[in-house]
């Protein structure tokens, strides 16, 4: 038996193995080479990051701070990689994390007020962070109401070139525009201004207390190609650019085959409070929209004129008809029946034996529609001069729609034919064409050849009088027109060289180089063309203005305007419209060449029941050759729902017309203290009294919605109750050819029972009333307006005991035309059953009021 080992032999061993291990490790390469060098970068990089996160920049009356949150980081070379290196020459803070270059805050690419004249700013930094100098601008700011302010701004160079300009301005303005305005009023805008001339510029409005909107927290940068601004909206929910939803998105605008965008912001702030914002700038911009809801405008080209427009109101309704007043020109737009109807366009020349098979096919399945266009090429420019085939079959097309009483209406484009006629030699001439160093541009538009009149000529304007009253004679057309493609389109796509500019995002480039006409065509009112390019159809449409009624077509081109992506997009713009003030714009239903998805056609058709101008070629109107007859009777169901809406979509327009009501927004616009309803795609309302839930998925019959309030809506159609959610969603069947359309507690809606043949006939017929009673503590009421013109409509208000109908007339000829107009009941929707109350009284009946005998 072996004698056991001393312990402190034991105990040596042991520690002689632990230092050969210990040994072993500390001289593996691994651990002597890599490990080190890891731990170095490691806090290499968390130094760099702590000290750029925590790093405050202080020179010269500057305090900058880089401990800026995520949501508030403006980048100093957007759409650029940049390394460490490259973003502290140009002293911007570096995140190593996420390799971001943003700027301080407040930037230190900044103007300060100059020491002779506090309406001129200089620039703190003499190079912005792309290299290039930045340049001295002037800043005037207009109090336009109590409740609206301008900020204008141009480069001081371009000011300096016009010496008359700077004399209109200087008398223009007060000799410090920068001074704080009187308070007029609760919803009165206040500016903000330091008097210290070495402080960096900004402008903050306040409306009392509350932060209306500031421009310090970002920088401000003008060159000779390229400006930067930001605009912060206070504590508020914003919407706009054509689009529901605008947290952390990225827009160019650049008018082109994608729709014109308005750069345009209504917030809604967490108490319902409205503040709006439009940014006049005819060039190409991008606009980026923070989490933080900052939106960063940058300008690609030189900074000419910049006006920002901020409005205040008590509601986003009164932001909203700020807007509508802003839009508004001299001529007073009004809609009529034969607008808002149906209009059905072919693509290719139609024989009158056509015309007759598709008025007696629609007859058939009683579906109403209002107007008709021989094809859509027909009359594609003003100057369009037909031949005597043509006008024969003109003739015969108007005499049979007139029979039947309907009319034709047109679509028109701003461009002039080229080669048809001598109008095109006679702009020439006088300099009213954009033109190449070459003479005259020539390009291609529906395979013919154009050439692009400069609509910012007053002179263009004069010799297109002629021209559009020509038109109009010859046509025999209502003075209403479709605008199509209201950009200045050229299909012959050729190569672009662009100017060398400071900055140019992939995105913006790629829509300036495709579809349009060279960004370097020059006028006889500008050097280049690109630099006023999304004014250009906004010129044309005031000429026209001049002249007839008149709506854009929106997304007209084959390839924007079908598919499911195609149908949220169109619903989020005419949303979008509403929130900015503008009508929302003509759209075609399901596809233009080719025949779309049944399933995607019926929904088209389903949001286009609240839509007001709807477009259609003959293909795809029920019974068309494109359609299967079980989709064209889905879509029959949807147009009578549509028509028997008539008179509730034709109050809804001029209300809007009248006072600025917005036609259709987000949920969130009535209910702003909701948070649940801030981004919702699906789902909107339609007025103010219907809420829409339309599927905008294929192969859905189920709409997650979110109902808010806290009294309970009804279907239109069944008068099926539905119950506020509580800000949870909740799921709603929808069939195919269904849509679904929920009245608001408290409000009154006309119903056509039998709608009409035209939408004229329709307003003309008997109608009921329909009513979703608000009742609270046992007090019941409800309200609703029809309007008959913008100087007539029919006030009605309902309790548990009486309905008292009130006409309003600010004429008393109004009524004259509407003595047919029969009230025949109301269904008031809310009890154990429908309640069907007799009116049996006419449009003109003034003040009546009627028992319901509770």
């Amino acid at each position: 038996m072996k004698p056991k080992l001393p312990p402190d032999n034991n105990d040596r061993s042991s520690h002689k193995f632990e230092a050969k291990l210990k040994d072993r490790i500390l001289f593996l390469p691994v651990t002597k080479y890599v490990l080190p060098t890891f731990l170095l970068a490691a806090l290499l990089l968390t130094g760099v990051y702590l000290t750029m996160r925590f790093l405050t920049i202080s020179e010269n009356h500057f305090n900058g701070t880089c401990e800026v949150p995520a949501s508030y980081q403006v980048n100093c070379l957007p759409d650029r990689q940049t390394t460490y290196e490259e973003c502290t020459k140009i002293e911007c803070c570096f995140d190593a994390m996420t390799k971001k270059c943003y700027h301080t805050v407040p930037s230190r690419y900044g103007y300060t007020k100059d020491s002779l004249n506090p309406n001129f700013l200089q620039p703190k930094q003499k190079i912005s962070p792309f290299g290039s100098e930045n340049k001295p601008v002037a800043v005037y700011i207009e109090k336009i109401a109590a409740e609206h302010i301008r900020i204008n701004m141009t480069a001081l160079q371009q000011l300096q070139k016009n010496e008359h300009d700077l004399k209109v301005e200087n008398t223009k303005h007060s000799e410090n525009a920068f001074q704080n305005f009187s308070t007029y009023s609760t919803m009165t805008i206040e500016v903000e201004d330091d008097s210290d001339l070495e402080s960096l510029f900004s402008v903050t409005l306040r409306r009392g207390s509350e932060l209306v909107m500031t421009t310090s927290k970002g920088p401000l940068i003008v060159t000779e190609t390229y400006w930067e601004w930001n605009l912060f909206l206070g504590n508020s929910t914003v919407y706009g650019l054509n689009s529901a939803e605008l947290n952390g998105t990225l827009h160019w605008i650049y008018n082109n085959e994608e729709g014109m965008i308005i750069p345009g912001f209504l917030g809604i702030t967490n108490d319902g409070k409205g503040i709006g914002c439009y940014v006049d700038y005819k060039g190409p911009m991008e606009i980026e929209v923070l989490q933080s809801n900052l939106i960063i405008l940058r300008g690609i080209s030189a900074l000419e004129n910049l006006s920002i427009n901020i409005f205040s109101g008590e509601t986003p309704q009164h932001v909203t008809e700020r807007f509508l007043m802003f839009w508004r020109n001299d001529h007073t737009a009004t809609s009529t029946s034969t607008n808002l109807g149906l209009h059905i366009c072919p693509e290719k020349l139609t024989a009158i034996e056509d015309v007759n098979d598709m008025i007696e096919q629609m007859e058939n399945r009683g579906i109403t529609w209002d107007s008709y266009c021989i094809h859509r090429k027909f009359y594609d420019t003003l100057d369009r001069v037909l031949d005597q085939d043509e006008l024969a079959l003109l003739a015969n097309i108007q005499r049979v729609l007139t029979l039947k009483r309907r009319t034709i209406l047109h679509h028109v484009s701003n461009l002039c034919s080229y080669g048809r006629n001598s109008l095109a030699s006679e702009l020439g001439h006088l300099s009213l064409l954009l033109e190449s160093v070459h003479g005259p541009y020539v390009g291609v538009y529906e395979k013919e050849r154009v050439v692009y009149p400069n609509w910012f000529d007053k002179l263009t304007h004069q010799k297109y009088d002629t021209e559009i009253e020509r038109y109009f004679q010859a046509s025999s057309t209502s003075k209403f027109l479709y605008l199509r493609d209201l950009w200045a389109k050229d299909d012959s796509n050729v190569s672009m060289d662009f100017p060398k500019l400071d900055y140019i995002p992939k995105g913006l480039y790629k829509l300036m180089s495709k579809g349009s006409i060279p960004i370097d065509l020059f006028s006889s009112t500008d050097r280049f063309h690109y630099k006023v390019h999304n004014y250009f159809a906004r010129e044309f449409q005031a000429f026209i203005g001049k002249h007839a009624q008149s709506t854009e077509v929106e997304l007209w081109t084959e390839k924007s305007n079908s598919g499911w992506v195609a149908l949220r997009k169109i619903l989020n713009r005419g949303i979008a419209s509403g929130l900015l003030g503008k009508m929302p714009s003509a759209i075609y239903m399901c596809s233009v060449s080719f025949p779309a998805d049944d399933d995607l056609c019926q929904r088209w058709y389903g949001i286009g029941v609240a839509f007001p101008y709807l477009l259609a070629v003959p293909e795809n109107i029920p019974g068309g050759g494109w359609l299967s007859d079980g989709t064209s009777k889905y879509i029959a169901r949807l147009l009578s729902l549509r028509a028997k809406l008539t008179s509730y979509q034709h109050s809804t327009i001029t209300e809007y017309y009248s006072r600025g009501a917005p036609i259709l927004v987000p949920t969130y616009f009535h209910y702003s203290d909701d948070v649940s309803l801030k981004y919702i795609e699906n789902q909107f309302m339609w007025g103010d009294s219907i809420l829409v839930g339309a599927v905008t998925l294929p192969n859905t019959f189920q709409v997650q919605m979110h109902i808010p309030g806290a009294l309970p809506w009804r279907h239109i159609q069944g008068g099926g109750e539905v119950q506020p959610t509580g800000g949870i969603s909740t799921s709603i069947s929808v069939l195919a050819g269904e849509i679904i359309t929920l009245l608001r507690p408290g409000h009154i809606i006309p119903v056509h029972e039998t709608p009409g043949l035209t939408s004229t006939e329709t307003r003309l017929s008997v109608f009921k009333l329909i009513c979703n009673l608000a009742c609270v503590d046992g007090n019941c009421h409800a309200e609703g307006k029809i309007y008959y013109s913008r100087d007539a409509f029919l006030h009605i208000s309902a309790n548990d005991t009486s309905i008292v109908l009130k006409s309003v007339f600010a004429k008393i000829k109004e009524c004259s035309d509407q003595t047919k107009v029969l009230i025949s009941f109301m269904e008031i929707l809310g009890h154990e059953s429908i309640t069907h109350i007799n009116l049996n009284t006419s449009f003109c009946d003034v003040d009546v009021i009627i028992s319901t005998g509770n």
